[in-house]
């Protein structure tokens, strides 16, 4: 700082700015590592969390942090108001440490959150998906029936899974890569968007083909 600025930006005003604006960011949030280990710290010491996500300042109480199921997403699974919310990591800005908060019920919210079929913040969508396993992954009938259970059986080869999905984009991901063997029923927007996505693929390749 230049010596004729130094009494007007060093001030007490200034400098309580200077340090919830900069310290705090440069500390906390700029490097995934660091983030990443005081993240943990404040879920094993049951801290109370200030944040701002995607320029919305908020309260939480951190949980867990998960992994997307293809790998490529890392999101900070939070309770706010009794609600389950989770935060893609790389848009979470820590402000600051409000405090211990104990929850008696914490297994209660982790139990919904393993249950979860990703994470992104929506609401739940119901779906009915037509599982084939004629040919099919082993993993991918494993992975219908961890998440909505043991399903109904149609025919020797197909079971109908039915229920509710949190993390429906995820959930799209996923069946663009199964989609030889699982048929989605319900909703109907999310099948013609399937269909629609895989006209398109064809249409791409037999233009490039010419």
């Amino acid at each position: 700082i230049k010596p004729q600025f130094r009494d007007y930006l060093l001030n007490d005003e200034a400098l309580m700015r200077f340090r919830e604006t900069i310290i705090e960011d440069i500390r906390v949030l700029n490097d995934d590592e660091n983030t990443i280990r005081y993240l943990k710290s404040a879920i094993q010491e049951e801290w109370e969390l200030q944040i701002e996500y995607k320029g919305k300042t908020m309260q939480i109480f951190p949980m867990c942090i998960v992994i997307s199921r293809d790998e490529v997403r890392s999101y900070l699974c939070s309770l706010r108001r009794k609600n389950i919310l989770c935060f893609e990591l790389s848009h979470v800005h820590i402000l600051k440490t409000i405090g211990k908060r104990s929850l008696p019920d914490r297994e209660f919210y982790m139990e919904q959150i393993r249950k979860s079929w990703d994470v992104e913040i929506h609401d739940p969508v119901h779906v009915k998906i037509l599982f084939n396993k004629t040919g099919a992954d082993f993993e991918v009938g494993k992975q219908l029936k961890s998440y909505f259970g043991k399903g109904i059986k149609k025919t020797e080869n197909q079971t109908l899974f039915e229920g509710d999905v949190v993390g429906i984009n995820d959930f799209k991901r996923w069946l663009r890569r199964n989609m030889n063997s699982c048929y989605i029923i319900e909703p109907e927007s999310v099948r013609k968007e399937l269909i629609e996505g895989v006209l398109a693929k064809i249409e791409r390749y037999e233009r490039n083909g010419r």
